[in-house]
């Protein structure tokens, strides 16, 4: 089979070979990529996916690498799919109803954007997305949130491929949102339908740098994935990471941060197995302390 024949049969889709990921992600950490495509509509979408699953190829839904962990090494059996400008439109509908203005967003718009565009539209409910780096269809996955709001929230229904190119149409409840999760991992997403509410510009914009002032001032500057555990209930991570000593630890050119210890940077010259012993040693210290499981936020990608 000529995979690369196969790919550019299913319609607009650009090959590149041997892509770094570390360009990619936020943490700048990541191996090359064998097949990295970027797909221009949803037609070819549909067609890719088809195509993928018809072959046997696993495949990788990049966003903006926000909350992802990629390998050192060179990702060779999956291919890795990045949605182009075609997911990246706002549509905003007319009427109204409950009081809520309804908003189609395509899956590639990144959070922050998001939250800046509501606000020129007079439109309320999206301001904690400007301190979320990432796109709206990764952190639908992952039910993204700050300061107490999370995406759930503000979502009427999520469009989606299934991963043999059926387009789906998922309310609410079917996406089945919880803490960080949902039930959207099994599918791609194409765009979300939004329930907004129309506000005075004053209010939206001083929310919105209430909660920039916070970020800046609790969490660290630098090359990081965001948090990299969940909240377990009744604590938060940090402090537990804080309590048993690893507050500012390194290995080799990640450290946990001081001013966040849920945090993990990159210095500059960052390996991933390095942050995986990172994770492993807070894990381990934070088990035999407290009897507490910490559970990953961020994803994981190729081989540790």
């Amino acid at each position: 089979m000529d995979l690369r024949k196969g790919i550019l049969e299913c319609g607009k889709i650009k090959i590149f070979e041997n892509e770094l990921m570390k360009n990619h992600t936020t943490f700048r950490i990541g191996g090359p990529a064998k097949h990295f495509l970027e797909v221009e509509d949803i037609t070819s979408l549909k067609k890719l996916l088809s195509f993928l699953r018809r072959e046997g190829i696993n495949f990788f839904l990049l966003g903006a690498g926000s909350n992802l962990l990629v390998s050192d090494y060179p990702i060779e059996d999956t291919v890795i799919i990045k949605l182009g400008n075609a997911f990246k439109k706002i549509n905003i509908k007319d009427t109204e109803y409950e009081n809520n203005v309804i908003v189609e967003v395509g899956a590639r718009y990144t959070l922050p954007s998001l939250s800046k565009e509501m606000y020129n539209y007079e439109l309320s409910g999206a301001e904690f997305c400007i301190a979320i780096p990432g796109t709206l269809g990764g952190g639908l996955i992952m039910n993204a949130g700050a300061h107490g709001s999370e995406l759930k929230d503000i979502t009427e229904g999520v469009y989606c491929l299934t991963k043999d190119g059926e387009e789906i149409y998922l309310s609410n409840e079917e996406a089945r949102f919880s803490y960080r999760n949902s039930g959207l991992s099994n599918f791609i997403v194409t765009g979300a339908k939004l329930k907004l509410k129309k506000s005075d510009k004053k209010f939206i914009k001083a929310k919105m740098e209430e909660n920039l002032s916070y970020r800046a001032n609790t969490q660290p500057k630098g090359f990081s994935a965001g948090s990299i555990f969940k909240n377990p209930p009744g604590t938060k991570a940090w402090k537990l990471i804080m309590d048993v000593g690893l507050s500012g630890y390194r290995i080799g050119d990640v450290m946990f941060s001081e001013k966040h210890a849920n945090f993990i940077i990159n210095l500059g010259n960052g390996k991933a197995q390095d942050v995986m012993e990172l994770i492993n040693l807070a894990k381990e210290k934070v088990k035999k302390e407290f009897d507490i499981e910490l559970e990953l936020e961020i994803k994981l990608l190729g081989k540790f």
